[in-house]
């Protein structure tokens, strides 16, 4: 074997071991995105949930106080 083809072939050694690494990381990637997108997901939710809850509360409160008003005026 030449010297000039001893580097090439390491190369293409080196590379060989590498591609199923990056494979399995290609792939861990995909998955990755698709939970990180899950979880945006239900995040949106939560801060629906959480406007809607805080409204519910106002008006809970606001009910409470008008009638401890009445109740008070009566």
């Amino acid at each position: 074997m030449s010297s000039a083809q001893a580097p090439t072939t390491k190369k293409a050694r080196i590379c060989g071991g590498f591609h199923p690494l990056m494979e399995g990381m290609n792939i861990f990637v995909f998955e990755l995105a698709a939970v990180v997108e899950r979880e945006k997901v239900m995040l949106d939710q939560c801060e629906a949930m959480l406007a809607s809850t805080a409204t519910i509360q106002v008006r809970k409160k606001r009910l409470t106080f008008f009638r401890m008003r009445e109740i008070i005026n009566q």
